[in-house]
């Protein structure tokens, strides 16, 4: 083999290797971006813990997890009434109704991403239902008992959303003041959902640890947990997430806040690493409604009712207070 032949053999194997790395690099992508979107495969437990927070103290989060625990399986064993509605996309949704005797109020809650509806709740639902709430506990899609393969971070949960202000309207009557009440993911969806002209009777929304958008906190936990700049991959999860929700992943909870007129509270722990406070801010400021920002020092992502419990729930009869 003469030195031009060699040449030319080296840089196509050059060329090859480098191609067959990017493809790697590309499908590893996708699957990331798949796996932030898909179905948790089923634990043991159905508890599931949330990510830590760097900025807390590990007794302190210890503290929190063994609590929320104690707490979801205390409202796991009321045996509350199993119900169910048909979403739009055809998907059977599951939620769990506690009612109220001589209720005033009903609050319609949403919990975050990987996580169950009595985990999420559990430290707030006797103080909720003691203060005349129906409760009803939906359960998100592709988490729980819900059908659905792909989670949609709010951009499609918001319709599930309106489909259960129905289905609680339709139970107690259009008369009866209702709440929309979310944690993280949740609350993305419930402030979406405000934005998408929900009944009259959709008094407010209780937003806590909210972020501004899907495509804004994929690149908030990417860049934490990844050394790659997330410009280069950014095309990869947009186009990914795009084609397994069959929705523009590009709408932000900031736009929906815009077209919301029912007044809104939004939650947010100053320490909170997962989602960070500047999100709330964000949202703040785009929100066109009567708004208030409660603000729980060291708090962590989802830690506020458990580090500030007098205050949380002062806030929220507050709110009742100026909505109703």
């Amino acid at each position: 083999m003469n030195k031009k032949t060699k040449k030319i053999v080296i840089g196509a194997s050059v060329v090859a290797a480098c191609a067959l790395t990017a493809a790697s690099t590309y499908l590893m992508l996708q699957k990331v971006a798949e796996t932030a979107l898909k179905r948790e495969k089923p634990k043991k437990s159905k508890i599931t813990k949330r990510q830590k927070d760097e900025n807390v103290e590990e007794t302190v989060f210890d503290s929190f997890e063994n609590s929320k625990k104690l707490a979801a399986e205390k409202l796991d064993e009321r045996g509350l009434e199993e119900v169910s509605i048909t979403s739009r996309d055809e998907l059977k949704l599951v939620g769990h109704w506690w009612p109220c005797e001589d209720a005033r109020k009903t609050v319609i809650c949403f919990h975050g991403w990987h996580v169950t509806w009595d985990y999420d709740f559990g430290l707030s639902a006797d103080f909720l239902h003691d203060n005349g709430c129906n409760i009803l506990f939906a359960e998100q899609r592709a988490h729980g008992n819900s059908e659905g393969e792909y989670t949609a971070f709010g951009l499609l949960e918001k319709y599930d959303c309106l489909d259960w202000i129905a289905w609680v309207n339709e139970k107690c009557g259009s008369e009866l003041p209702v709440y929309l009440y979310g944690l993280s993911m949740g609350a993305a969806t419930v402030l979406m959902a405000a934005g998408t002209n929900p009944p009259e009777n959709v008094k407010g929304v209780i937003a806590d640890s909210a972020f501004s958008s899907a495509r804004e906190i994929w690149q908030h936990v990417f860049e934490k947990n990844s050394r790659i700049p997330y410009n280069r991959v950014e095309t990869i999860f947009n186009t990914t997430a795009d084609k397994k929700l069959h929705t523009d992943t590009s709408f932000t909870v900031s736009e929906a806040l815009e077209n919301c007129y029912i007044p809104v509270l939004l939650i947010h722990g100053t320490e909170d690493d997962i989602v960070p406070i500047e999100m709330a801010y964000e949202n703040y400021n785009s929100c066109s409604a009567p708004k208030r920002l409660y603000a729980v020092d060291g708090a962590g992502h989802c830690m506020n009712y458990f580090m500030d419990k007098a205050g949380y729930e002062a806030e929220i009869k507050s709110f009742w207070e100026r909505c109703e």
